[in-house]
């Protein structure tokens, strides 16, 4: 794969991990991935996850900004196409934007994928809103190997903590509300079983293609094995309207479900 030569734009505030950067007339919000309290993990561990995050997102056309790599001053970048136009969730009628058909089968997409994947980072921050009022999901480099350690225990024991882990990975109200709604229970189930197929297609030749071999190398294998069988765990989760009624009464304990 080619790492694009990016043109500096600007700092992202004072922020020295993330910038903005152009390269082949498009401009990307760019991260480098250091700022770990963690010395030891290697911080293009961040930009692994991002990538893998959107070749899963691809396999399912769940719509994401364009990701690639870039390198500014000698320093590798993950970059996220960046449009003046897609705004935070948070800064437009959020119940105008969710709540119509396209965008309601695109948040059970995100709802999903953010579970198959492990990402615990999902607020109405890193969803965005376009100018047609189209959803668009970012920042993903919590996915998968989070920082590298915390999620490692999470690939020893599905079958026994699926509901556990899946609550870890549900943490946004409002997503959670539409999603889970009486009348799109149906759309849920059907989705977890269609995106798990195609889910379980991706392979690592794809990563390979797609990530520089010093990122590609920090993916590691029998993770990546053992998150197919997660994929099924919850495919099978998803296959049951009591599980999903659980899933909901553990929600609202929690807080993290918007009446």
């Amino acid at each position: 794969m080619s790492i694009k030569k990016g043109e500096f734009i600007s700092t992202y505030y004072s922020d020295q991990r993330r910038c903005f950067l152009k390269a082949d007339d498009k401009e990307y919000f760019c991260k480098n991935g250091t700022g770990s309290k963690d010395p030891t993990i290697d911080p293009k561990i961040w930009l692994m996850n991002e990538m893998l995050y959107s070749v899963f997102a691809e396999k399912i056309d769940l719509p994401i900004p364009e990701v690639k790599f870039l390198v500014n001053n000698n320093i590798l970048y993950v970059g996220s196409e960046y449009l003046h136009n897609r705004v935070s969730l948070h800064l437009v009628d959020r119940e105008h934007a969710l709540q119509n058909l396209p965008n309601k089968i695109i948040l059970t997409k995100i709802f999903l994928l953010d579970i198959f994947l492990f990402n615990s980072d999902r607020y109405g921050w890193n969803i965005l809103v376009d100018k047609v009022g189209k959803v668009w999901a970012i920042d993903h480099d919590k996915c998968f190997m989070g920082d590298g350690k915390n999620d490692i225990h999470r690939f020893t024991n599905f079958s026994e903590k699926k509901l556990q882990y899946i609550l870890d990975y549900t943490p946004y109200g409002l997503l959670n509300s539409i999603v889970l709604e009486p009348a799109n229970i149906g759309r849920l189930m059907d989705f977890a079983k269609q995106l798990a197929f195609l889910l379980r297609m991706v392979t690592l030749e794809e990563l390979s293609e797609k990530m520089p071999p010093e990122v590609f190398g920090l993916v590691n294998t029998d993770y990546f094995a053992k998150i197919k069988i997660w994929i099924n765990f919850v495919a099978e989760f998803f296959d049951s309207r009591s599980n999903i009624e659980e899933l909901v009464s553990k929600l609202k304990e929690r807080g993290k479900l918007n009446e």
